[in-house]
C-alpha cells in the first residue's frame, strides 16, 4: 500500500472513531505535542505538576502529548523544599529536567553547635 492510500485509510478510520480519532491523525501528521522527562532524586514519594495539575509521583516521570508552549513545573516531596520552575516546552520536543530537591531542617540541624571546651 503506498503512503498516500495509506495516509487516506487513516483519514477514514480517524473521521469514523470521531473527533479524538481526527485530533490524534492530525496531531500525527503535523506534531505539536512534546514530551517532558522529570528526574527528580528522591525519586519516591514525589508529585510533579504542570500548571497546577498533577501528572505524576513517581521519578523518571514521563509524560508525552503536552502542548507547545510556556508552563510551571512544580515538584514536592515530604520533608523536602518544593521546586518550581518554567519551562517552555517546543513542538517535537523531548525535554528533560533533572532535580534533587533540598531536604528539609530538622531541629537538630537548626540546634546550635555546642562551644569546644575550654
Amino acid at each position: 500500500m503506498g503512503r498516500r492510500a495509506l495516509s487516506q485509510s487513516l483519514l477514514v478510520l480517524a473521521l469514523a472513531s470521531g473527533c479524538e480519532g481526527l485530533k490524534s491523525f492530525k496531531q500525527g501528521l503535523h506534531d505539536e505535542s512534546a514530551t517532558l522527562r522529570v528526574e527528580v532524586r528522591p525519586d519516591a514519594g514525589v508529585t510533579v505538576l504542570l500548571d497546577g495539575a498533577e501528572l505524576g509521583g513517581a521519578s523518571p516521570f514521563v509524560r508525552a502529548g503536552l502542548p507547545a508552549g510556556a508552563h510551571r513545573l512544580e515538584v514536592r516531596a515530604q520533608g523536602y523544599h518544593p521546586f518550581s520552575t518554567p519551562v517552555t516546552l517546543r513542538a517535537g520536543q523531548r525535554l528533560t529536567v533533572p532535580l534533587a530537591l533540598r531536604p528539609l531542617a530538622t531541629p537538630t540541624d537548626l540546634a546550635p553547635t555546642p562551644a569546644p571546651p575550654r
